[in-house]
């Protein structure tokens, strides 16, 4: 929120946008789902008549080699938005992208190790994600949430700063993953 204006940013599959009917439907939709967005946009005015960007998302996307460059962020890894996670990776990759492009590595070993380092955690995190659209998926999703200390050490065993759920909100700790340097 800022000079009174908020953005709503939200993620839809395009059939489920085509079945409801189109923006103004779903926006109705979503306030008559969740009283909490709807209590906060009330009295608000769109600035618009319909989203000014749609796109298709490819999570799950994990560069491969792509002509020896060194992509970074959104471009070596997409992770589904449920997770919080897509700054983490952002960081981390540019960060071991930095250490082994100076340390005289290839971009594919680069994307060798990324690949290593991301990809059960980005696999998880995309069933997950894929799941979780799913009328039953969503359902099961509050009892998901209720064991998200235990799920979050078995996505990734990381020690971090702790998470817990309370009353069904989950808040977590800030983490950066900074890689560990080279003897």
């Amino acid at each position: 929120m800022e000079r009174d204006v908020a953005n709503l940013c939200l993620v839809v599959r395009r059939s489920e946008l085509r079945k409801i009917g189109g923006w103004t439907e779903l926006l109705a939709s979503v306030l008559d789902d969740n009283r909490h967005v709807k209590y906060c946009l009330q009295g608000a005015k769109a600035l618009w008549d319909r989203p000014l960007a749609l796109s298709s998302i490819p999570y799950g996307y994990l560069a491969g080699r792509p002509f020896g460059l060194w992509c970074v962020g959104d471009q070596a890894a997409v992770i589904p938005s449920f997770t919080g996670d897509g700054m983490s990776i952002a960081l981390h990759s540019a960060a071991v992208a930095t250490e082994m492009y100076l340390a005289g590595e290839s971009a594919g070993q680069y994307y060798h190790r990324l690949r290593a380092q991301l990809g059960r955690g980005m696999s998880l995190a995309t069933l997950l994600s894929r799941i979780m659209v799913t009328g039953a998926g969503r359902n099961l999703a509050l009892f998901g949430l209720s064991k998200c200390d235990a799920m979050d050490r078995c996505i990734d065993p990381r020690p971090r700063a702790s998470s817990s759920c309370q009353s069904g909100t989950f808040q977590s700790g800030t983490r950066v993953t900074v890689p560990k340097r080279r003897a």
